[in-house]
């Protein structure tokens, strides 16, 4: 596993969960989980994320590549989410909001189940 750790305390770790399909062709499967701690001020959150870790994962797929590809295929699909994606996450903004927008999703959620769970009665 490799971890970046960004300036503002994101932190981004790239998990290679690749397997092999036949002969010498591979499933090049990679998880980039980007991650920031809670802290003191994240009441809410701290209610769906005990752990005071908050995170999201992607996963980064490309089928059928060949063995003597491997290796560049898993660099160059890790690169390019790093590098699309790194600019953003360092913005001085971005722990408020994505704070902000997963609590709101954690909350909708929460809404839609207790929705459902009415219906189910």
């Amino acid at each position: 596993m490799e971890r970046i750790e960004l300036t503002n305390g994101v932190r981004i770790e790239v998990e290679d969960k690749s397997t092999l399909l036949s002969g010498e062709l591979h499933m090049v499967h990679l998880t980039v989980t980007f991650s920031v701690a809670l802290d003191e001020g994240d009441v809410e959150l701290r209610r769906y994320c005990p752990a005071g870790r908050l995170g999201m994962t992607r996963a980064l797929n490309k089928p059928g590549v060949h063995a003597r590809e491997l290796g560049e295929v898993k660099r160059a699909l890790k690169d390019s989410f790093i590098a699309t994606n790194k600019a953003y996450m360092e913005h001085p903004k971005f722990v408020d909001r994505f704070k902000h927008t997963c609590l709101a999703r954690f909350k909708e959620e929460e809404e839609k189940a207790r929705k459902a769970a009415i219906h189910e009665k």
